[in-house]
């Protein structure tokens, strides 16, 4: 009880004012007392206000549409499968860099100018034999002969018995209007022996090859039935020789060292003989000295002019790039 004075009354008078008792309350009812308060909120569409002469409107959220993956190419796809149905092994890497491939020789409207090619993927005999374009099947798949080594960098003779052949002849390259090519990755190796040549007839002197280091020499003998010397070749080379109807041949000889070009001309291909890989083609098919070389590509098919020799180029080495088994 207070008593309260409000200063002379005449006689004091004593007041009771109540007091309300207020309990202590904890953070937590706090809480809970002010939660009581709240009130819930509904979304009702029929109480949106107009702003600006527009009403919202339910939407609903729109889903994102991937992109899709670039399509991967169906002759690379067969080719890859046939790779591996061989036993070969194929990772992600030489799967992307064989798309890369295919594509590219298409976009450069160079796939259709090749006759076969060989990227010599798998590690194994089997699966380095399989000729790139599969829709053509198995008729120009490599024959190996002798004790080849076949790794991720490609096929490596012995320099004993070693040879391959490809079932593509004189008759079936044009004489005229056509084109090889061969990738040895293994540079300065001393051997003896051809890496590409083609039956010869004695009488008519008619002989092409690609000799990528002569008798353990520094130096290129290439030559499309004519003679065409590149010094600096060496046996770590992409070398491709295109031959026009006049009989000119274009030679394209690229290294770590140097790029080299020559034209000159060149007698006819004798058509009955048959091209081989890792040996000397000699005289009435017998094989003659083989090569120790390694070889990661080979390639047959039309003439091509300059500017397509150097694109040809390109993408192969950038094909061998990926693969880590280039040598420029």
């Amino acid at each position: 009880m207070h008593r309260i004075s409000h200063g002379f009354l005449g006689k004091f008078k004593t007041y009771t004012i109540p007091v309300p008792v207020v309990e202590e309350q904890t953070i937590e009812q706090r809480k809970v007392a002010l939660l009581e308060k709240t009130k819930s909120w509904v979304y009702d569409p029929s109480k949106l206000i107009r702003v600006n002469g527009y009403v919202p409107q339910d939407e609903p959220t729109p889903t994102p549409t991937p992109t899709p993956a670039p399509a991967f190419d169906p002759d690379a796809a067969a080719y890859l499968e046939a790779v591996v149905s061989a036993g070969g092994s194929v990772d992600e890497t030489m799967s992307a860099a064989t798309d890369t491939l295919f594509t590219e020789l298409k976009s450069n409207s160079l796939y259709d100018e090749i006759l076969a090619f060989y990227p010599l993927l798998g590690s194994t005999s089997a699966s380095t034999a399989i000729m790139g374009k599969r829709d053509l099947g198995t008729a120009y798949d490599v024959n190996w002969f002798g004790g080849w080594i076949f790794n991720v960098s490609g096929a490596t003779g012995n320099a004993s018995n070693t040879y391959a052949s490809f079932n593509i002849s004189g008759g079936t390259l044009p004489s005229t209007n056509s084109h090889i090519s061969l990738y040895g990755n293994l540079p300065n190796n001393s051997c003896l022996g051809y890496d590409l040549s083609i039956n010869y007839n004695n009488s008519g002197g008619k002989v092409s090859q690609i000799i990528l280091g002569y008798n353990g020499s520094t130096d290129s003998y290439i030559e499309y039935t004519g003679y065409a010397s590149i010094g600096g070749g060496n046996t770590g080379s992409f070398v491709i020789m295109s031959r026009d109807a006049t009989g000119t041949q274009t030679i394209r000889a690229r290294n770590s060292v140097l790029l080299s070009n020559k034209t000159e001309a060149c007698n006819d291909i004798d058509n009955t003989r048959e091209w081989f890989m890792g040996c000397e083609a000699a005289s009435s098919g017998i094989k003659g000295s083989s090569t120790s070389n390694r070889y990661s590509w080979a390639g047959f098919g039309n003439k091509l002019t300059e500017a397509q020799l150097v694109i040809y180029q390109n993408i192969i080495n950038t094909f061998q790039t990926t693969l880590g088994r280039n040598t420029y």
